[in-house]
């Protein structure tokens, strides 16, 4: 996170003024999508981060969530970011956010990999194995990546579970080699 004691800052604050889980998740939603329309935008980039216009910003982005139903905490606080010129640590802030909540309702994130997409009956399993490993609620993150060739490879923060056929025939190459 390059704006990471920000972010946690402004993360923090947000966590603390909306006690509600359910309600957090939905404006942590609601701040990726607002972040989506801005990469998505060359003008809207234009606007945010260019110092010209830092006396527009406001009125252009209440008029923008204005018809977009998003809840008043989002835009209040989207426009406490955009007055205190921290548009650029956004998507840090959404992260950090995100980070609060895992840790708030006791969920870990799993990042696996593997050479295609696996049926939801397999993932589904996986979510119940790595439950009862971490003892947390599991939020999983697909990747596919050919490089694997068969099986898969679960990341938890810094430790790696690794059922790759890859890393199989690494270790057995390893092995023959030395013998």
């Amino acid at each position: 996170m390059k704006y990471g004691p920000i972010a946690k800052r402004y993360a923090r604050a947000l966590v603390k003024a909306v006690d509600n889980v359910d309600e957090l998740q939905a404006i942590q939603a609601e701040l990726g999508e607002f972040l989506t329309v801005v990469d998505e935008s060359h003008d809207l980039r234009q606007l945010l981060f260019n110092p010209t216009f830092a006396n527009q910003r406001p009125s252009v982005v209440r008029q923008l969530l204005d018809g977009s139903g998003c809840r008043e905490v989002t835009l209040k606080f989207l426009l406490l970011i955009v007055q205190r010129h921290r548009v650029e640590a956004l998507a840090d802030i959404v992260e950090a956010v995100r980070l609060l909540l895992d840790e708030k309702t006791g969920t870990v994130r799993v990042q696996v990999t593997s050479a295609w997409e696996m049926d939801e009956e397999i993932y589904r399993e996986l979510m119940d194995v790595l439950a009862r490993i971490t003892e947390k609620n599991i939020a999983l993150e697909r990747k596919v990546d050919g490089n694997v060739l068969g099986g898969f490879v679960a990341r938890i923060g810094s430790q790696v579970y690794d059922g790759s056929l890859k890393s199989k025939l690494d270790r057995l190459r390893d092995d023959l080699a030395e013998a």
